[in-house]
């Protein structure tokens, strides 16, 4: 979409459906120019509207001043508690960003050994393979490959667990920030 200046890109953009924080994103501008550029725009209605009751009404029977500040006093404190309302929500949401974050680090830490151990299986898994495959004595070999057998019988049960405890910690931490948006009144996505 192209535009001819940037006040007609805020007027299209403002009589669409779009949160202020969505402008803001197309426009690459800060949600409070957006608030601006809204706050302009329904200067310039009023205006209009004060012409148009000029016209209608007779002298005297409303005093426009007061019609004038009193929306403008209303306008300007809805998007006042607008922008309250979004600068809540971004911060409430970087905070659970936050506990995140400290989650992954904090399961990258506690899962750590068993990855290491799994590591270390696989790693004793090749050097059996290894050896059972330069082996030429028949016991010997059948020992290696019994052997074989149990690691990555072990290697398998050790996998299971660290998938379990991943997926476990996950759903936890899932479940505590739901509860704590829940408490908030806000959605989990």
């Amino acid at each position: 979409m192209t535009f001819k200046n940037r006040e007609q890109k805020y007027k299209i953009l403002l009589r669409s459906n779009l949160s202020v924080a969505d402008i803001a994103r197309v426009l690459d501008v800060s949600e409070s120019a957006v608030l601006k550029a809204r706050l302009a725009g329904l200067g310039d209605f009023a205006e209009h509207v004060d012409n148009n009751l000029a016209t209608l009404k007779a002298p005297g029977t409303l005093n426009e001043d007061d019609l004038d500040s009193l929306a403008r006093d209303a306008t300007f404190e809805a998007y006042r508690l607008e922008g309250e309302r979004d600068s809540f929500h971004k911060s409430f949401y970087r905070l659970a960003n936050s506990y995140i974050n400290s989650h992954l680090k904090c399961k990258e830490i506690t899962l750590g050994a068993t990855f290491r151990k799994l590591i270390d299986l696989n790693k004793e898994i090749l050097d059996l393979e290894r050896e059972i495959s330069g082996c030429e004595d028949k016991d010997f070999c059948k020992k290696l490959k019994f052997e074989l057998k149990l690691k990555v019988y072990k290697r398998n049960r050790v996998a299971k667990k660290l998938i379990l405890s991943d997926m476990t910690e996950d759903y936890e931490c899932l479940m505590k920030i739901k509860e704590i948006f829940k408490s908030k009144g806000l959605k989990l996505g």
